[in-house]
């Protein structure tokens, strides 16, 4: 029968029933013997903290008492060390020296010097003093009526001190004249230890006070016993501390409420109390324990520390505390269980009501969980099935009972997505019970009762009790067959774009080697129609030529940098560069334009601004020439300038701006927004008119957001235009890579060439570029040929067509590349995108040379490459001479100064090499090397600073082999460098003196 409220007592109703009494009984003794014991280790606690309190803080202090004067004897012992550095210390200067002592340390009272002085030496003494600033200086015994200070054999007289003013009665005082005195400087002097006399011996305002006493001794001679000692005294440094002052300095971490302290010298027979309770507290206070006593040695003295406890511990009050509190919460456990019992029964009834209320609570949770969208399975810790909503039975197809017989790995999740076995130890969901994580997955499947499988997306959460021990999981999942259908659809639509884009590449690549294939044909035969004889008409039809190709050529360029600006497969390159060189050359190329419709064409560059920047010269270059070759479109009358401003430089980043302005047509303000559009210009008139496929400033645009540059433009219809390329450039301190390299045009060249090309054109156009530079050529249809003339013939370079019939030239060059790895293979290409160039590298090709081929820098090319054309007989740029000429204008006079501190500077850097070689001293090698090349960049001394940059990076390395040889280069180019950095001296002043006259 259920119990009631009714059947249970009410509170303030104690009752203890029989059964309960011995029980209550036993906690009751138990409750005062624990109590009386707590009591007692309590006060015997307390009396150990007192005790080890006393000792810490005696320790603490005893240190503080010690430290202080181990302060002070360094002290006196810098003051010795005056004496020791000097023969003759003034009395200004032993002032000098003492008052910043005086100041840092107010517990001194007076510092002194007392030298030793025998009977003979008190006249001179005496009239030495007087004319140093103490007029009635005379040697006195002081207060002492017993000695006589004239009758002794040595005198020890003060004739030094700092402070003066109310110490002059010091002034002369013979120490040896008191005999407690003269003792402490006998133990000084024979033991050459710093010595403290007794406390009593000066009584100055009632106030003891201790003289601390340093020998200081002749250097002169080697000091090792006590005679040796007495015969090179020379005298004594000393500090007067009054007593007070300096244990100050130590008591004042003592907690003085809580200790009485007393310390006495006990260095004679008749102690002298120095001090009987810290320096704040009046009287002292009654002692509850024994004093701590602690001698310590200091100085010669032995001094006795008493400390004490004065602050009174009720400890017999405290222990019948705790026993009375022990008691009284014994009673209370015991009211306690009394009324523990009490409630026993009526807790039990409560246990019953909630029961009932968490079943009707589990049954509307299963309610909520049925009603769901999403599946939910329950699963205990052996992984069967304890519960199943019915989004879940529905997706799956089983019943909570079909389930609760068997674990839900071998029902439901089995099997990986392609019907592997998917074993118990792999399954994510038994993961949850193993490991006790929660995890997320999209990439596996579930089986329906009919067989059939489907993606899912679940998430598995571990179930743990009170304790943190895992009980079960719960899964959560949900069909995902659209979302992965969806999600394929994507994947498919990324794929057709990929190949759209591999298919756009692939037939721009196609186009351009199509294009650039007959090109090649028709402008290299106009190049060499151009070197023979020719008439002015002749002349006239091969220049149109060669402009037309040329600009048909710019076109197809544009439109491959424009595609591969489009699919971000262009690269930017950071190298050294000279932006005047680049500004001067770009003006160069465009002046033949600009004089065609007579403008003139100007360049503006700043003084402030450097030269030398790191950046991608190539596509700075382009975007100006795009900028300049327009502006002169559009200008019928007056100008073209290309102005170059610097703006603020921080961490070697310089802002730049790069200004195009033009006299010409103009533009309407709405014509601008779509200027930069590909394949667009101002209106269709325009494109009529002036011709261009609109891609020159798109590029512009682009090339100058990849270089995080900004592109803009001002116009005014009828006045010009103005375009600003603004941009920031870090400066660039490695002049020698920016050097204009040896032309190398004049002389021919020596060699014999093996030709592969299918195309009989141009191969008849590369044949006769080569044979009118002075080479034979020797012609193969395709690679299969080009191999066997090789293996036939002896060749210094092979040139090598990329698509060629039988066999292309890429399996040709890697063969040829196994048979020989020194004969330098070039391309020749008409595939100019970034990857064709890595191809060719890849398949063992040494460089590339692009079709349509230009005969400058195709024989730049060769002559670089070809191992027997004699490039040590051409003329080498050893000296910048523009650098130089920028340096003397930025300079002015000063100028003249820079080449002749140069040659001095070099000659000193070249012997420090040469000897650092020989004993193998990379550090110096590094070190004077990096000197050599900062200095050789600023004379414009390109080789030199070349070889000095190598010899840098080779002593970093330490390489033995190669430092050697490099200072031995640079030991052989700077007599070249020499000369011709003088005739530049002197051609600088015979035009400095023209223009002064």
């Amino acid at each position: 029968m259920p119990t009631t409220a009714a059947d249970y007592p009410k509170y303030g109703n104690l009752h203890i029933r029989p059964a309960e009494r011995p029980t209550i009984g036993l906690i009751l003794l138990m409750g005062m013997m624990l109590s009386f014991a707590t009591a007692w280790l309590a006060q015997q606690a307390e009396y150990n903290r007192q005790k080890d309190l006393l000792a810490q803080q005696s320790e603490r202090f005893s240190n503080d008492l010690t430290t202080t004067f181990d302060m002070n004897m360094e002290l006196l012992s810098g003051l010795r060390g005056l004496y020791l550095a000097s023969n003759n210390v003034e009395m200004d200067e032993f002032i000098l020296y003492s008052q910043p002592i005086l100041l840092g340390h107010p517990e001194i009272q007076l510092l002194a010097w007392a030298p030793r002085l025998t009977s003979a030496d008190l006249l001179v003494h005496e009239i030495k003093m007087r004319s140093q600033n103490a007029p009635s200086y005379a040697l006195h015994p002081g207060r002492d009526p017993n000695t006589n200070a004239l009758l002794r054999s040595e005198y020890f007289p003060i004739s030094y001190l700092s402070p003066t003013i109310g110490n002059e009665h010091y002034l002369g005082l013979d120490m040896a004249a008191y005999p407690a005195l003269q003792k402490t400087l006998i133990m000084a002097r024979d033991s050459g230890l710093p010595a403290m006399s007794a406390p009593d011996t000066f009584v100055h305002d009632k106030q003891l006070s201790v003289m601390l006493i340093i020998p200081i001794y002749s250097v002169k001679n080697l000091i090792l016993s006590s005679n040796q000692r007495r015969q090179n005294l020379i005298g004594f440094v000393l500090a007067n501390y009054r007593l007070s002052n300096l244990l100050f300095l130590a008591t004042s971490h003592l907690d003085s409420e809580y200790f009485n302290v007393a310390i006495e010298d006990v260095t004679e027979h008749s102690p002298v109390k120095i001090i009987d309770q810290p320096a704040d507290v009046q009287q002292p206070k009654a002692t509850h324990s024994e004093p701590l006593l602690t001698t310590l040695n200091i100085a010669g003295r032995r001094w006795e520390l008493s400390l004490s406890d004065t602050h009174h511990y009720p400890l017999a009050n405290q222990a019948l505390l705790l026993f009375g509190v022990g008691i009284l919460i014994t009673f209370l456990i015991i009211a306690f269980l009394i009324r523990n019992s009490q409630w026993r029964r009526l807790a039990e009834h409560q246990v019953e009501l909630r029961t009932a209320e968490l079943k009707d609570l589990q049954q509307r949770s299963e309610q909520i969980l049925n009603n769901t969208g999403e599946a939910i399975l329950g699963l205990d810790i052996n992984g069967y099935t304890t519960f199943i909503n019915n989004a879940a039975q529905k997706i799956l197809g089983y019943t909570l009972d079909e389930l609760h017989a068997q674990q839900q790995h071998s029902l439901i999740h089995h099997c990986y997505p392609d019907g592997r076995i998917y074993p118990r130890n792999e399954c994510n969901i038994c993961r949850a019970f193993t490991d006790g994580i929660t995890i997320t997955t999209d990439q596996e499947v579930f089986w329906r009762k009919d067989g059939s499988s489907y993606p899912v997306e679940y998430t598995v959460t571990p179930i743990r009790d009170n304790q943190g021990m895992i009980q079960g999981a719960v899964v959560v999942f949900r069909d995902i067959s659209e979302r992965k259908q969806s999600d394929q659809e994507l994947i498919d639509a990324r794929i057709h774009a990929e190949d759209a884009s591999r298919a756009k590449s692939a037939f721009l690549a196609t186009m351009s080697h199509e294009i650039r294939t007959p090109m090649n044909g028709m402008l290299g035969m106009a190049q060499l129609l151009a070197a023979t004889a020719l008439d002015g008409t002749q002349k006239e039809y091969i220049d149109i030529l060669l402009k037309s190709g040329k600009a048909l050529l710019n076109q197809v360029n544009d439109i491959l940098d424009f595609s591969r600006i489009e699919a971000d497969r262009l690269t930017l390159e950071s190298a050294p560069f000279d932006l005047f060189e680049l500004c001067t050359g770009v003006i160069h190329l465009q002046q033949t334009s600009a004089e065609d419709k007579r403008l003139k064409l100007n360049l503006s560059y700043a003084d402030n601004c450097p030269h030398y920047f790191l950046g991608d010269s190539l596509r700075l270059r382009q975007i100006l020439l795009n900028l300049i070759s327009n502006a002169i479109k559009f200008t019928h009358h007056g100008s073209v300038s290309l102005h170059i401003l610097c703006g603020p430089q921080a961490n070697d980043q310089v802002a730049l701006q790069l200004l195009v302005k033009d006299t010409g047509i103009g533009m309407e303000p709405s014509t601008i927004d779509k200027l930069f559009n590909p394949f667009s210009q101002a209106d269709a008139s325009t494109t009529r008119q002036y011709g261009g496929s609109g891609l020159g400033l798109a590029i512009s645009k682009r090339l100058a957001e990849l270089m995080h540059a900004r592109l803009q433009v001002s116009s005014t219809p009828g006045e010009g235009s103005t375009f600003a390329l603004s941009l920031t450039l870090p400066m660039s301190y490695d002049v020698a890579t920016v050097v204009p390299q040896a032309n190398t045009l004049a002389k021919p060249l020596t060699g014999h060439v093996l030709l592969a090309e299918d195309n009989q054109t141009n191969r008849r156009v590369a044949e006769a570029m080569l044979q009118n530079m002075g080479l034979k050529v020797t012609c193969a249809e395709n690679g299969l040929l080009a191999l066997q003339l090789f293996g036939q013939q002896h060749f210094d370079m092979v040139l090598m067509d990329c698509q060629m019939p039988v066999m292309d030239g890429y399996q040709a060059s890697r063969m040829l590349r196994k048979a020989n790895a020194e004969i330098p293979i070039l391309a020749l290409t008409a595939n100019v995108l970034p990857e064709d160039m890595t191809r060719c590298i890849e398949a063992g090709m040494n460089d590339c040379v692009r079709k349509p081929i230009e005969v400058n820098s195709f024989r730049q090319t060769l002559a670089r490459w070809l191992k027997h054309y004699d490039t040590d007989n051409l003329p080498t740029v050893t000296v910048n001479t523009r650098h130089l000429d920028n340096m003397a204008e930025l300079m002015g006079a000063v100028f003249i100064e820079l080449i002749p501190a140069w040659l001095r500077e070099t000659e000193k850097y070249l012997a420090q090499l040469m000897t650092a070689a020989q004993i193998t001293d990379y550090q110096t090698l590094e070190r004077v090397a990096h000197a050599l090349k900062a200095s050789s960049g600023n004379v414009g001394a390109a080789e030199l600073s070349k070889l000095a940059t190598k010899l840098e990076r080779t002593a970093q390395e330490k390489n033995t082999t190669t430092c050697t040889p490099l200072v031995e280069a640079i030991k052989k180019q700077f007599p070249i460098t020499k000369v011709a950095l003088v005739d530049y001296q002197k051609s600088y002043v015979k035009r400095a003196e023209k223009l002064s006259s």
